[in-house]
């Protein structure tokens, strides 16, 4: 199951977020969690490949304009 957390004020952007990655990968990520730092993203969560943690990564910053500071998802 992959579940898609935001933590911040800027709302207007988690349901573009949760579709874009939900669309494009499905189960290849699980229990992402999106934090707001410092102006920047900051993604948890785990992915099945290195390549499903760049497309997460790509997506995130995409969806909500803004840098991606911290990619801490996991591979395995």
């Amino acid at each position: 199951m992959t579940i898609l957390r935001i933590d911040s004020a800027a709302d207007d952007w988690v349901p573009r977020a949760a579709a874009i990655l939900l669309q494009r990968w499905g189960r290849r990520i699980r229990h992402l969690r999106v934090d707001l730092a410092d102006g920047g993203l900051v993604l948890n969560g785990w992915a099945d490949t290195y390549y499903a943690k760049q497309l997460a990564q790509h997506a995130a910053a995409e969806a909500a304009g803004l840098p991606v500071h911290t990619n801490a998802i996991e591979v395995g």
